[in-house]
């Protein structure tokens, strides 16, 4: 795989479309010719459900090669690649993994580690990326900021714990997205087995504070977005929030930056606002 330029958020940039718009070499003459095959294969870990990134012209370890690919795996793992050839180029297994069977919910494999696509600040050299590891009786969250010439953590990473967010209940499943000189991490429900304790929290994060908007404190407003990023190409961004199992709290004077599920929510990406712009009952 050789792709001109950088891939380095979900779904190539900020307004989520999946469509390349550096890809030159990649036409239907090309895909007549018979040329179009696999190149290489690479091993892995673990399970692999985060997209994996790319640098263009990138070193590694004091090399510089035309594609770097990067991947990260339920095991916790970050790998890096030549997109060339797909010989390994670093390697950095960041903290133990959740065991699936510890949270009483069923995952697609026994590892649940790095679960959402990372983020890459090209400018800085820096992959942002978000592990969960075993704590007693709840997963622990983390952000790194991994070098991408490295895999090495650039600075102690940081702890993603958002107030009354049961982290037993909730998964960071959402990708990964850059915001004002941090990141945002997007929280949500998994197996929605337990609505007084699951809902959608996106946290705002850099490696020395987090802050919190909780979709709803009291039901499934999620923000799962099948692994997803958030749609951010200006100042505002957009999200659909997930549905709920049961009847739908409104909003009171009490819980204002609440949500309900199906419902749109804008994010200012100055102000950091936020405002729900359709509602969608629940029958």
């Amino acid at each position: 795989m050789c792709l001109a330029g950088n891939v380095t958020t979900r779904s190539y940039d900020n307004f989520r479309t999946g469509w390349n718009w550096q890809e030159t070499t990649l036409t239907p003459a090309v895909l007549q010719s018979g040329r179009f095959t696999q190149l290489a294969s690479a091993w892995l870990d673990d399970q692999v459900d985060a997209q994996p990134l790319v640098l263009s012209n990138q070193n590694v370890n004091g090399t510089v090669f035309a594609t770097v690919v990067y991947v990260a795996t339920e095991n916790n793992s970050v790998f890096a690649f030549d997109g060339s050839t797909g010989t390994m180029l670093a390697k950095v297994t960041l903290e133990p993994f959740v065991p699936s069977s510890s949270i009483g919910c069923g995952n697609n494999g026994q590892a649940i580690g790095i679960n959402s696509t990372p983020v890459i600040d090209a400018a800085h050299g820096t992959l942002y990326v978000v592990t969960a590891t075993p704590s007693g009786s709840y997963p622990a969250y983390h952000l790194h900021a991994l070098d991408v010439s490295t895999l090495k953590d650039k600075t102690t990473p940081q702890l993603i714990a958002p107030s009354g967010v049961s982290l037993l209940t909730n998964r960071q499943r959402a990708a990964l997205t850059l915001f004002n000189g941090g990141v945002l991490i997007p929280f949500t429900s998994f197996c929605d087995h337990n609505p007084g304790s699951t809902f959608g929290t996106l946290v705002y994060a850099n490696m020395t504070a987090t802050a919190a908007f909780v979709t709803t404190p009291t039901n499934l407003a999620t923000i799962w977005m099948s692994g997803l990023a958030r749609r951010f190409p200006a100042i505002t961004s957009f999200f659909r929030l997930g549905t709920a199992v049961g009847p739908i709290p409104r909003w009171t004077s009490q819980h204002k930056s609440a949500g309900e599920p199906g419902a749109i929510v804008r994010v200012d990406r100055q102000s950091t606002q936020s405002d729900v712009l359709i509602r969608i009952p629940y029958t």
